[in-house]
């Protein structure tokens, strides 16, 4: 009733079918809100005719939701059913196209002329797109005026023995007492349902090592108890599990025997607790450390290098090396020939030669010293220092000149001397081979021939306190030694040995 005009209003309260009644008989009565009353006159009805007229509808599926019964597993582009719409009008299903609007495992193809549903993919009850079993999506009819309609297909999916019991893969736990052996309860798992899973049977291998034993608890659990005293570590057990249909075998667990407290190990064997790759956690540092040793060893190795001093010019505070005061390698000591000098003694003579004459001088040659002179005519003047030096050295402090062994030199008048002529060419051949050898071995420098060289001392010479340490010392050396006197006693003694040697 409209409030204002106190008419009647009629509206469609459900969804009118042209197809199924075209036409719809109605009965309208109106009436006061007040009761009647004191009379026998009904209220007043009238008869309303409502035609249905007939509209372009979209496709409809046979049912709203069409259910199918599948086992799980089956192959690929098996067929599943069929699940069709029609065209209200037409009474046909000719024009309508199908799709999938959600399918969430794509398990399912749907063809889009017919409406067959085939499987795409294996189907598997345990799936988590399951739910009690059965899995649910949604299809789509499209005629050809675009006009859709909706329908869901449900498949029951029936069960197969395709799963095998399963035990835990976390680490089970024995608490051991004292005096007491521990156990636990091993709990194995069936995703497959009804006489495909539970009750289990739970087993040890034949070949088993005899530390445990395995006891049923109930369908689906056994406790693993220890049959031996076992150090505390984690061990590794094979049980035979399989469920009702015997589809099952062999699994492994690792259970850890330890004191407990609260449930919880309190200690554990550091071997165990480690693993592998706690000890190599440990060893690699180790090995790291080993390695660096050997590369420094080796880098120490290759680059050692000779130390060099270089000499600034005064070398002061430095010890010299002076030990190359002997003859070189290379002279030839047959060259260097004394006359064998001897005969009568205190004989006396004149020896007159082309190259100087013989002075006077005394001395017994055969007898140790030679104490008169050394020949200077025909020699340089530095083969004649060297000579002077030598014989000073090994055969007297005194001068050989021209006049040599005259009137009494050599023991006795010289006639020996006067005699054996030889002696004064060898000298000259002496001089000679001196002469050429000199020169040469100053050009050598720190060869091999420079050891035959004179040398210079030039910190042993004269003024120090050590004394010269021979006759080839540098003379004039203006090097301040005076540090030699800071050296200690020590020093100072071998210094004074030294000098009285």
């Amino acid at each position: 009733m409209d409030p204002k005009t106190n008419e009647a209003l009629l509206y469609v309260s459900k969804a009118l079918d042209h197809e199924k009644a075209k036409t719809v008989a109605l009965e309208i009565t109106a009436r006061n809100e007040a009761e009647l009353s004191g009379t026998s006159v009904g209220w007043n009805s009238i008869p309303v005719n409502v035609n249905v007229l007939n509209v372009d509808e979209g496709p409809e599926f046979s049912a709203p939701t069409i259910t199918f019964n599948v086992k799980e597993n089956i192959p690929n582009n098996t067929l599943i059913g069929r699940y069709s719409a029609l065209d209200p009008e037409t009474k046909s299903s000719n024009g309508i196209t199908y799709y999938k609007v959600t399918e969430p495992a794509a398990w399912v193809n749907v063809d889009r002329q017919s409406g067959d549903l085939k499987v795409a993919n294996t189907i598997d009850r345990e799936s988590m797109h399951v739910k009690d079993g059965k899995y649910s999506f949604t299809v789509k009819a499209v005629d050809a005026a675009s006009k859709s309609s909706t329908g869901t297909v449900i498949l029951v999916i029936e069960d197969v023995n395709d799963n095998k019991p399963t035990l835990p893969a976390a680490e089970l736990l024995i608490c051991e007492k004292d005096g007491e052996r521990g156990s636990t309860v091993v709990v194995a798992e069936d995703k497959d349902a009804g006489h495909f899973s539970a009750p289990f049977s739970f087993s040890l291998p034949p070949d088993n090592d005899g530390k445990w034993s395995l006891e049923s608890l109930n369908g689906t659990a056994a406790v693993l108890k220890q049959v031996k005293d076992l150090p505390r570590r984690v061990y590794e057990v094979d049980i035979d599990v399989k469920d009702l249909q015997s589809n099952g075998g062999i699994q492994t667990v690792s259970v850890r025997v330890c004191q407990c407290r609260n449930g919880a190990c309190v200690a554990q064997d550091s071997s165990s607790s480690l693993g592998s790759l706690g000890w190599l956690a440990l060893l690699l540092p180790l090995a790291l450390l080993l390695l660096l040793c050997l590369l420094v060893a080796f880098l120490c190795v290759m680059k050692k290098e000779k130390l060099e001093l270089e000499d600034a010019g005064d070398g002061g505070g430095i010890l010299l090396k002076s030990n190359t005061e002997a003859p070189g390698e290379e002279v030839d000591s047959s060259l260097i020939t004394v006359p064998p000098f001897g005969g009568d003694a205190g004989a006396k003579g004149t020896l007159k030669g082309n190259t100087g004459t013989w002075g006077s001088g005394q001395g017994s040659f055969g007898q140790g010293t030679l104490k008169t002179g050394v020949y200077k005519s025909g020699i340089t003047h530095d083969i004649q220092d060297f000579y002077s030096s030598q014989y000073d050295n090994q055969y007297g402090t005194q001068q050989f000149n021209q006049d040599y062994f005259i009137d009494g030199g050599m023991g006795g008048d010289g006639r020996y001397l006067a005699q054996n002529s030889s002696f004064h060419h060898t000298w000259q051949t002496n001089g000679r081979y001196l002469q050429q050898k000199l020169p040469f071995l100053g050009t050598q420098e720190d060869e091999r021939y420079a050891e035959d060289g004179v040398h210079d001392y030039r910190f042993e010479g004269v003024g120090s306190e050590a004394g010269s340490v021979g006759c080839c010392s540098g003379v004039g050396d203006d090097n301040d030694l005076g540090f030699l006197n800071t050296l200690g006693p020590k020093f100072k003694t071998l210094a004074d040995v030294c000098r009285k040697t």
